[in-house]
């Protein structure tokens, strides 16, 4: 089919098969791409039928070069956060985020959204691998616990972007991106940003809130269904593969605090607008030697 460029087209057609979960958020596989494509255009010469096929793949592919400009500058100087392997074991889900599973993990502090400075009302979180499921823990120091504002009723309740709330926002290498949002009083709302907010996607989620007389709290498991995941199901669960320090994933957990007129916006990654989302602000999900238990 490809004429006197079939080695060049196997070698780049196995490297697409290999790598295709992850060729949207490492820039050395888009290079690597693109280098084996060049490659099959030279040896197929010009004028043919068979650089014809080649360069209908080579503009299929073109979008890839603008989204690789972005991976390598936007995301350059964005936080990372290393991510737990606590292999099968798994905290007891009732919130307190105090038993052995959340011990010696390194815990991340939200900024200012605008600014990416110190905030006045502290959140804090922690974040975990086991049995093939993403599990956080955040905690939400309150000066003003009494006037905490909940106005969403049920989950799925669209209100909860209006009061007190923390969004976890993840894109892995297979979907870009999911959203989803726990207010305190338990209530969870959950979006796939790639399939437009009408979708039905469920997360499968499973949140607890605890408060108390300074804070409150959230401990989630959030199941993950491998990268063919959309294939076999694109309504329910988070596609992807465990996250490596070579397949990172990218996201940002970000919290708003409403008090009569007054919004306090953070985040991990501070997006430097008004806004929580922005892609290319997603901090860097990874695993860390030191913090494998």
């Amino acid at each position: 089919f490809y004429g006197p460029a079939e080695k060049e087209m196997k070698a780049f057609v196995e490297f697409c098969e290999k790598n295709h979960t992850i060729m949207r958020s490492k820039v050395e596989t888009i290079d690597a791409a693109f280098d084996l494509l060049g490659k099959a255009q030279k040896a197929a010469g010009a004028d043919n039928i068979h650089a014809g096929r080649i360069q209908l793949l080579a503009d299929l592919m073109a979008p890839l070069r603008e989204l690789r400009e972005k991976l390598e500058v936007g995301r350059k100087n964005n936080p990372v956060a290393m991510l737990a392997d606590r292999g099968k074991s798994s905290p007891k889900m009732d919130g307190k985020l105090d038993d052995d599973f959340w011990k010696d993990i390194t815990s991340y502090q939200l900024k200012d959204l605008k600014t990416g400075g110190e905030v006045t009302n502290k959140t804090e979180f922690k974040v975990a691998w086991a049995n093939d499921s993403l599990y956080f823990a955040v905690r939400c120091e309150d000066s003003d616990m009494k006037s905490i504002y909940i106005p969403a009723t049920k989950n799925g309740d669209s209100l909860i972007f209006d009061g007190d709330a923390v969004e976890i926002q993840l894109e892995s290498p297979s979907h870009s991106y999911y959203q989803i949002a726990i207010d305190p009083a338990g209530h969870v709302i959950d979006l796939d940003r790639k399939s437009g907010l009408g979708s039905q996607w469920e997360s499968g989620i499973e949140a607890v809130v605890v408060k108390d007389a300074n804070s409150w709290s959230i401990e989630a498991r959030l199941p993950v269904m491998g990268a063919t995941q959309e294939e076999l199901n694109p309504e329910l669960g988070i596609s992807g593969d465990k996250p490596t320090s070579d397949t990172p994933w990218y996201f940002n957990v970000c919290r708003l605090r409403k008090r009569d007129k007054v919004v306090e916006t953070s985040a991990f990654s501070p997006t430097e607008t008004g806004g929580f989302h922005n892609v290319m602000k997603f901090g860097k999900l990874s695993v860390g030697e030191g913090d494998k238990k």
